[in-house]
């Protein structure tokens, strides 16, 4: 027994082996272990699919048909498989030939003639690599052929789509208001009424026997619709109560109001939404009730009930006419009641026209009962009446606004009141104009704003003109083409500004946060940097998705857009470089989240990791620095690898360019080079007291290119790091905060120099500041004119009070010197004049008697020489007896 379960384990496991070893030829082609041979035959039977599949396309759009329009949707997906899996296959050829490139490489030149020849295992190597290159080689230039061809086809489908388009709309009908087209249309009418009637009758036929129970049917019917009923009413009291407009002492902010708007939208259209699309769904799943023609006609009006539910649910909510404070316009309560009328209206007569051009091309009962004669009639109607709505619409004394305060956004204001600066953002999200703005700053926008309000109301009612005139010349499929595809676009457009709002709201409260102000530790100024960028790829994200849902109504088909978008995504080849915009864009993503989540890690460590540990704080602060230092190389090599740069190439670049670039960035370098040096020899750290030339303050950051010092003016000073290096500068607490103190003292000449001593020790020594070692010391520095210079000398172990310490013992030895007797001398200077004391008066003059007239001055009365005693005036000059010179 033993040596049978012996023998059965044996058995197993070599069975095992033997199929781990077994690989099946997908497995073989997937994972490029199978031979050459291998491969090649997996790849031409992938070939030979894609070919048939582009053959078969090719053959029926050369032969045309009528059922060339209903199969191109089918076709073009086929085309898009078919680009998908070549791109595939062209990747993982070009990955392969890489490597066997790089293999080859590895293994060296072969040796040229006259040389030895190589060893045979190295020869066979090379000849099975060599087979390798080729066979990769050929399979991305066949994949690399299929994507031209399925591109190719595209394209004609494409003009063949706008072709039948155009020949649709230039095709002229009857005339609308002629009497044999009325009575024929309403011949016709009837006829497509009773169709649609007798829907209800088949159905009820076709149904089995044992099925064929109203009660049970009802049942059924009503049970889904409850349930439908119970979860929308319990959604719609949620979003009421939470989010809905409610009585408020204070008006509501602009972020309520679109919060409130958008639920409230959403609750009272959530209900007969619920119900409507459990209708439409019951009508179209396989097996359900109600099905056939009859369930195609219920599904197809539960579905437009849906479209006029959400066509006027939003504006509802919107607009609020109930509730004007709650209204995000500013329009006038009776016009925003009218607008939502006019909205209804719009909005039900489009459904309606939908529903019988959609229900005679969808039912199978009504398929061709939609004569020319009916549509033309048919058309005319309903685009007179919605042309007519459209214009009431556009009327510009409907749209006059009120006179209501200004406001901002939520989170603008949060980011505001967090930053402090006066940044006044346009509130474009809303529908009023923004606070912060002058008169001639709101005057310029709102003339924009009304101009560019002006050409699109004329452009409007230009196409519901032509619209409106078109089926009256028999262009019936031109004009409902236009006013159908324009009111859709209409709905398109206002929900998608109503989502944009909302999105712009959100994304202003997250950039004000307290993640990105306090965790991220961003600026007010990267913030609203961020918070432009963000709303500018959005408002791109809501245009693009607006373009994808209007453009086919438009006769634009998705996939064509879809194909432009990745050419202009995938990029541009310039030479043997391919320049893509999404790997740049996802590039520059990458780089700017790695940013964020650097600096969101040194804030951290600087607020609640290192200061738990003894660490110094200069230390601290270099390894913070290194942290961003760090997280920004991280960055660049992330960036650098998603958008998919070789790095030979900028080598290449970078040592051509080496020398250029040396000169012209040497300075940047020098001051980068520098602030690593500072960081890691740390003669100057955060938070030292330092003097560099004429400035002195406190180091506050080292920067890549630059330190910052803050001077005791609170004035911040930028010192290129390679300055700091290159000359002398005065640190303070380099080591420690260690310092001394000098205080200088004149006392009188008389004093007594050991009391004044004495009383310096005793003032120093009870400072709490001053400490015991080294011990204060005085010095009698010199002898003044009037006074003894002292100089008392102190060490504390903060040398950053200096100044308050030197004032308090200031403070104390003022006192003591009053209460011990010890004078401080005022400085005097004692002055002799020797010629003509202004203030000693003259014995020889007298002043002259009153109304005597006064004598000449003697400009030498009251001088005196040398020994004090009085000059005497020099002699009087003898007349002339020459007579005056007449020429002078």
């Amino acid at each position: 027994m033993r040596r049978a379960t012996a023998l059965l384990s044996i058995a197993a496991g070599l069975l095992l082996a033997a199929l781990t070893t077994i690989e099946s030829p997908a497995a073989a082609q997937q994972s490029g272990s199978g031979g050459p041979d291998l491969q090649r035959q997996a790849f031409s039977v992938t070939l030979a699919d894609w070919n048939r599949r582009l053959d078969r396309i090719d053959r029926l759009l050369s032969q045309g048909g009528p059922d060339v329009g209903d199969r191109t949707p089918q076709w073009l997906e086929t085309l898009s498989a078919v680009q998908e899996e070549a791109q595939a296959a062209k990747a993982e050829a070009e990955s392969a030939l890489a490597d066997a490139t790089r293999r080859l490489e590895t293994l060296g030149p072969p040796p040229v003639e006259g040389e030895p020849p190589e060893p045979s295992d190295i020869r066979r190597e090379r000849a099975d690599i060599n087979e390798e290159i080729g066979l990769y080689r050929s399979r991305s230039s066949l994949a690399d052929l299929a994507l031209t061809r399925a591109r190719s086809l595209e394209q004609q489908l494409s003009r063949s789509e706008r072709t039948r388009l155009i020949e649709r709309l230039t095709t002229r009908g009857p005339l609308p208001y002629a009497p044999d087209t009325v009575k024929a249309a309403a011949a016709d009418l009837l006829t497509v009424v009773r169709a649609a009637v007798g829907t209800a009758p088949a159905w009820w036929r076709g149904l089995p026997s044992e099925e064929r129970v109203p009660e049970r049917v009802a049942l059924v019917l009503l049970g889904f619709i409850a349930v439908a009923f119970a979860v929308a009413f319990a959604a719609r009291r949620i979003l009421s109560r939470r989010f809905g407009a409610r009585p408020t002492p204070e008006p509501p902010s602009y972020s309520q109001r679109l919060i409130a708007a958008v639920a409230d939208g959403l609750g009272k259209g959530l209900i007969p939404a619920a119900v409507l699309g459990i209708l439409a769904a019951r009508a179209t799943m396989e097996g359900a009730a109600i099905h056939g023609d009859f369930g195609a006609l219920i599904g197809l009006a539960a579905t437009l009930g849906v479209l006029y539910i959400l066509a006027t649910a939003l504006p509802h909510a919107v607009l609020s006419p109930e509730q004007p404070e709650w209204r995000l316009t500013r329009l006038e309560p009776a016009n925003a009641a009218r607008i939502l009328t006019l909205i209804r209206a719009i909005a039900l007569m489009f459904c309606l026209d939908v529903y019988l051009l959609e229900a005679t091309r969808q039912v199978g009962a009504l398929d061709g009962l939609l004569t020319a004669d009916l549509n033309a009639v048919w058309t005319f109607l309903f685009n007179t009446l919605q042309a007519l709505a459209v214009f009431a619409l556009l009327r510009p004394s409907l749209w006059r606004l009120e006179d209501r305060p200004e406001e901002a956004v939520d989170g603008d204001e949060a980011d505001r009141g967090a930053a402090a600066p006066a940044d006044e953002e346009a509130h474009e999200d809303g529908f009023e104009q923004p606070a912060g703005l002058d008169g001639a700053a709101a005057a310029a926008r709102a003339g924009a704003g009304a101009g560019f309000w002006r050409l699109l109301r004329f452009g409007l009612a230009t196409l519901a003109v032509i619209g409106l005139f078109a089926p009256m010349a028999g262009y019936t499929a031109f004009g409902n083409y236009l006013l159908n595809n324009l009111l859709f676009t209409g709905l398109i457009v206002g929900v998608l500004y109503i989502l944009r709002g909302m999105i712009r709201e959100l994304i202003g409260i997250a950039c004000s946060s307290r993640f990105l102000r306090e965790t991220a530790g961003m600026a007010h100024k990267s913030r609203a940097r961020l918070k432009f960028w963000s709303r500018a790829a959005m408002d791109l994200a809501v245009i693009a998705a607006g373009v994808l849902l209007i453009a086919p109504g438009w006769g634009l088909s998705q996939g064509e857009i879809l194909r432009w978008l990745r050419q202009a995504l995938g990029g541009f080849t310039i030479g043997a470089v391919t320049i893509s915009v999404a790997d740049i864009v996802f590039g520059l993503l990458a780089f700017s989240l790695v940013l964020v989540l650097t600096g969101a890690a040194k804030r951290m460590l600087a607020d609640r990791v290192l200061p738990e540990t003894d660490i110094d704080e200069g230390v601290r602060h270099s390894v913070t620095a290194g942290v961003g230092y760090a997280g920004f190389v991280i960055a660049v090599a992330l960036a650098i690898a998603v958008m998919g740069v070789d790095l030979s190439n900028i080598a290449i670049i970078a040592g051509a360019l080496s020398v250029g670039i040396g000169f012209g960035l040497q300075n940047i370098v020098n001051n980068f080079v520098s602030g690593l040096i500072l960081l890691i020899e740390r003669p100057i750290k955060a938070g030292d007291w330092v003097v560099v030339g004429q400035n002195e303050g406190f180091v506050k950051q080292i920067s890549m290119r630059a330190t910052e010092i803050e001077t005791w003016h609170r004035a911040s000073v930028i010192v290129p790091n390679a300055d700091l290096l290159s000359s002398a500068l005065k640190n303070w607490t380099h080591k420690d905060k260690y310092g001394r103190v000098d205080v200088p003292v004149g006392v009188a000449l008389d004093s007594d120099p050991k009391q004044v001593e004495k009383i310096l020790l005793q003032v120093a020594r009870r400072h709490p500041r001053v400490v015991r070692w080294p011990q204060p010391v005085v010095l009698l520095r010199s002898f003044g004119t009037s006074r003894l210079e002292f100089e008392l000398r102190v060490f504390t172990d903060d040398i950053l009070w200096v100044v308050f310490i030197g004032s308090e013992l200031r403070y104390e030895i003022l006192r003591r010197f009053r209460e011990e007797g010890v004078i401080l001398p005022y400085d005097h200077q004692v002055l002799h004049l020797t010629q003509g004391d202004p203030q000693r008066p003259d014995p020889a003059r007298t002043d002259p008697a009153p109304g005597e007239p006064a004598a000449a001055a003697d400009p030498h009365a009251g001088a005196r020489d040398a020994a004090g005693n009085p000059l005497s005036p020099p002699p009087a000059a003898a007349p002339s007896a020459a007579k005056p010179d007449p020429s002078r």
